[in-house]
């Protein structure tokens, strides 16, 4: 079965800008929020957001026995796999392995996600098992876009510095070595309770703001947001874990499923 991309359609290149971004956002959206830090980055500045999406996220299709990236080249981007099945395969003389090692990789699964934090070479070869369609994410407009942004600049640069430190200390005993599919304790909660108290916070009071938790009260507006983020507690309705997470003393998280830690 044939799958059909935005370049094969030609009448889209008609749409108007606003209905291009649009469209390539409702497309991706679903997708790339499963990553805890882009939901953030949604949260705090959802126009912002969807510019960058447009810029540095694409959408690849694969047929069967297409190479995703091989073992050695350089990284282009991270990328999430939409749907069909991939193999991840690993070599000695590539990957700090004993022998060969295959495993596929299915639906909703990160590639490379390192080369979004630090220069990264992969250390195996992704090869499409069906056909694929994944999303490349680009690192350039990624860093362009966050370094301009005075909200975010500071919070991506603790993030990276985080990833890039697991990924130079992960090796035996402690740790496997890491690959193209996994950097061990890179998990969202496992950076985030290394990040300052500053950047946890907001994180957290992001988090807050956008849960939904079913009940009638509305959560505290924008403008008490930000005075929590400066340290003020917002008093009043202010319940106890907004307070705890202003403090220092909590610490809320999104995770994948949109659900709170």
């Amino acid at each position: 079965k044939k799958v059909l991309i935005a370049e094969n359609v030609p009448a889209l290149s008609w749409l108007s800008s606003t209905l291009d971004l649009e469209l390539h956002t409702s497309i991706i959206m679903p997708h790339i929020l499963l990553h805890p830090l882009f939901r953030c980055f949604a949260c705090t500045d959802q126009a912002w957001f969807n510019r960058l999406c447009r810029k540095a996220v694409h959408i690849k299709v694969l047929r069967a026995a297409d190479e995703l990236f091989s073992a050695g080249s350089a990284a282009a981007g991270a990328y999430i796999l939409l749907g069909g099945t991939l193999k991840y395969s690993q070599s000695p003389e590539s990957s700090a392995v004993d022998d060969n090692t295959e495993e596929l990789v299915h639906r909703s699964a990160w590639l490379s996600e390192s080369t979004l934090w630090c220069h990264w070479l992969h250390v195996g070869t992704a090869e499409a098992k069906t056909g694929c369609r994944v999303l490349l994410v680009t690192p350039e407009p990624l860093v362009h876009a966050v370094q301009s942004h005075n909200q975010l600049s500071l919070l991506a640069a603790e993030f990276a510095q985080q990833y890039h430190r697991r990924v130079t200390c992960a090796q035996p005993p402690f740790a496997h070595w890491p690959d193209d599919l996994n950097v061990p304790f890179t998990q969202f909660d496992e950076l985030v309770s290394s990040m300052s108290c500053a950047a946890t916070r907001y994180i957290g009071l992001q988090a807050l703001e956008h849960l939904d938790l079913d009940r009638k009260d509305k959560l505290v507006p924008r403008h008490s947001i930000r005075q929590s983020i400066h340290g003020r507690k917002t008093g009043g309705k202010t319940d106890k874990l907004r307070d705890e997470v202003v403090d220092g003393t909590s610490t809320v998280i999104i995770d994948s499923n949109g659900k709170a830690l």
